[in-house]
């Protein structure tokens, strides 16, 4: 029997609407703020502004590099908020990453990174360390509360940004600076409300929560790495809450994003598919219609899962020829192919494996998970991936 994929987002219709009119209501006290701080940027400047200044453009140039600045400033004060609201929980931190600073905390030890390019590069992320916490029933409760403030955190803190630029603008001397910090975290606040397929907003993702708790398991996507290896408590919620959603046929970006962990387990610990694993993978591989399927986020996702189902059915010595073949024409006949790395060097991956019978090259595992360079000091992840490469060779 054809399966039916249901790709609807996973928030819930009942605060969809709730939401809609906040975002409205964040654009509409934007675009009264932004008038006017204009008109007074223009009270205070007109006569700079019209100026025949020969170091006009020097200033402008240093002036455009302060707001870079004032940006990254805003990430780390929003950043800063998750991580003092889950400090107050007491919470260690696995990871801070605030645009290109990435601190890691191996076990006490702290390493400090910058990256001036890759995933996360104009944004960021906190990363508590939920291993020693989650251990039975009640403290997984605790721990859903104290997330939701957790998400909650950086929110007050872009808000409070916002209190502070909007009082800016009303002195001559910082109103062009009250301005800008006004407009760049309004656009950070809206981007809270959002539900996109690649990105949660997280006061949807709080909500979400609060509605149905089996969603926290979206908090463990990147535990598995950063805190490897993670309590069996926490796998069997996981788990849990694959085996529910697969089971209803649920195949949305929660589970997609839980599941591409969890068969990294699976390939160390040489564990079987579940029944409802093995039909998902079944429908990636065969009932997929990979051409009707406009939505490119979806494509790249599942070819990913692909990716690990085959590469946990060499780990297990069960290559099926059949589902390589297959996967192997999805990958080719997507139109990304031509001008994608990512999925030319998965395909090779797979040809070396399944043709060539040659070993895994570390080289791909960067392809295994998409944060995998932002973790790259990460003790943890670091033995993952050992264990990893130890399973499939």
């Amino acid at each position: 029997m054809e399966l039916k994929v249901k790709m609807a987002y996973i928030y819930k219709k009942s605060f969809e609407d709730c939401f809609k009119k906040a975002r409205i209501a964040i654009c509409i006290f934007l675009s009264i703020v932004s008038l006017f701080g204009l008109y007074q940027v223009y009270i205070n400047y007109k006569t700079y502004l019209f100026s025949t200044n020969n170091y006009l453009f020097i200033q402008v140039f240093i002036f455009l590099i302060s707001l870079e600045i004032l940006f990254y400033f805003s990430i780390f004060l929003h950043e800063l908020g998750h991580y003092l609201a889950i400090k107050r929980a007491g919470y260690q931190i696995k990871a801070f990453v605030a645009g290109p600073f990435v601190l890691i905390n191996n076990d006490g030890h702290k390493r400090l990174r910058i990256r001036l390019y890759g995933v996360l590069t104009k944004s960021g992320f906190v990363l508590p360390a939920f291993r020693n916490k989650i251990v039975d029933q009640k403290s997984c409760e605790k721990c859903i509360s104290d997330y939701i403030n957790f998400l909650y955190g950086g929110a007050y803190a872009t808000a409070l940004l916002i209190i502070i630029g909007t009082l800016l603008i009303f002195f001559k001397s910082t109103c062009v600076w009250g301005l800008a910090t006004v407009i760049i975290n309004c656009v950070m606040l809206i981007n809270l409300f959002r539900n996109d397929k690649n990105v949660l907003g997280d006061i949807q993702l709080a909500n979400l929560i609060k509605k149905d708790k089996r969603v926290f398991c979206i908090a463990f996507r990147n535990s598995f790495w950063a805190e490897f290896p993670i309590n069996s408590y926490i796998v069997r919620l996981c788990e849990d809450f694959i085996e529910d959603n697969l089971s209803a046929h649920q195949y949305n970006e929660s589970v997609i994003a839980i599941l591409d962990s969890m068969l990294i387990y699976k390939i160390i610990n040489k564990q079987e598919l579940t029944k409802s694993e093995a039909e998902f993978k079944n429908w990636i591989f065969n009932d997929f219609d990979y051409t009707k399927c406009k939505d490119w986020f979806f494509q790249i996702e599942f070819i990913k899962l692909g990716y690990k189902f085959l590469l946990h059915e060499y780990a297990l010595n069960k290559q099926s020829m059949g589902d390589y073949s297959r996967f192997s024409y999805l990958i080719t006949a997507n139109v990304l192919y031509n001008s994608s790395k990512m999925l030319k060097n998965i395909d090779r991956s797979i040809k070396e494996l399944f043709l060539e019978h040659k070993n895994f090259d570390k080289r791909y595992l960067r392809y295994i998970h998409s944060f995998s360079s932002v973790l790259d000091g990460c003790e943890n992840c670091q033995a993952l991936m050992k264990e990893f490469i130890k399973s499939i060779n």
